[in-house]
């Protein structure tokens, strides 16, 4: 049977946004809600932002997609903001409560954003899908609400144009979740998400992998001020590369998690995975690329490369390089608060 519950999505950040423009492509009466938070009070957000942020009902969202040719294409997905004026509880409501939240906000922000909506939740019938940058810390935070939490992960790139107003689809990566939800990975699959299901086991190897990822690709991009695929030409890229990948690898393999299944897991793996990734996604522009260049915010910085860092002092290992990195990309935000 088709997978047919309502889909509320956490977060009208680029995944969050071209996930739920993804699926109203392929399957335009599918039950999926943008749940966007309150700009009121963001002093950066312009204009257009706020009043996009504060309607809800239906937002109008442009799709542009990179691959396999470009293409745009005008959508309408149904929108809640929580905390506007025009937001009701009923709004939540009209399909019993919210079954399956998809997660996809700043992994900074996902504690909080949850807590927003937590009394539309219940813990009996309904899950949590994470899907944020650094996954695995984002567990550890959301683990005390006592809702089943279901791991997911996407390599697919995207980021936002023209106030918010449009998403661009600029990679086409691979998605994986974990196997307590095999209709949703079938739904997924079918509008081009390029889903695949995944033991528990596979599914935490998986996101060391996208960890890997993330703590190459992000922050590097955003102190070399590049597109993904232009790392491949920086000429300490290499060096990096193994060093912020072997102190991860080392603590990848102390969580008993990662080493249920008895393989360790490799540096090979790895590298050849983070190589896969700016293939997939060499046009796109990394969210901390974004957050550090493009919108001088805040990044996720601790929840990537901190979150090694953090798990490394915890079991005794040193991650220099990895220290080092958050070090750098605080440096950077620092100097973005002061105006420089």
């Amino acid at each position: 049977m088709a997978f047919r519950e309502p889909i509320h999505i956490l977060g009208a950040g680029s995944i969050g946004v071209c996930w739920a423009a993804l699926i109203r492509s392929s399957r335009p009466t599918y039950p999926v809600t943008l749940l966007a938070r309150n700009n009121n009070d963001n002093n950066n957000a312009t204009t257009n932002e706020k009043k996009s942020n504060q309607n809800s009902g239906t937002r109008d969202i442009s799709l542009k997609r990179l691959h396999p040719k470009p293409s745009v294409e005008t959508l309408q997905v149904p929108q809640h903001v929580i905390g506007s004026k025009n937001h009701h509880k009923e709004d939540l409501l009209e399909h019993n409560g919210i079954h399956n939240l998809l997660v996809t906000t700043k992994s900074y922000q996902a504690k909080e954003a949850v807590e927003s909506v937590l009394t539309y939740l219940e813990k009996e019938t309904s899950k949590i899908i994470i899907m944020c940058n650094g996954a695995l810390s984002v567990k550890e935070d959301l683990a005390k609400f006592e809702i089943p939490l279901v791991l997911a992960t996407t390599t697919h790139g995207a980021y936002m144009e023209n106030n918010k107003q449009d998403v661009v689809h600029a990679g086409v990566g691979k998605t994986y979740i974990e196997n307590s939800m095999p209709q949703l990975a079938e739904l997924w699959d079918s509008v081009g998400m390029r889903c695949e299901s995944l033991p528990t086991h596979e599914m935490n190897v998986t996101l060391w992998q996208k960890l890997a990822a993330n703590c190459v690709i992000n922050p590097l991009t955003a102190i070399f001020r590049c597109n993904n695929g232009e790392l491949l030409l920086e000429p300490s890229f290499p060096q990096l590369l193994h060093e912020i990948v072997d102190e991860l690898v080392t603590v990848a393999n102390l969580d008993s998690d990662s080493t249920a299944g008895g393989e360790p897991i490799t540096k090979e793996a790895l590298v050849a995975f983070v190589y896969e990734v700016i293939r997939d996604t060499e046009h796109n522009r990394s969210s901390m690329y974004q957050d550090i260049v493009l919108k001088q915010q805040k990044s996720e910085i601790d929840h990537l490369n901190g979150f090694v860092v953090k798990k490394g002092r915890a079991a005794g290992v040193e991650c220099l390089t990895n220290e080092d990195i958050v070090g750098r990309i605080k440096d950077l935000e620092t100097r973005n608060k002061n105006g420089h």
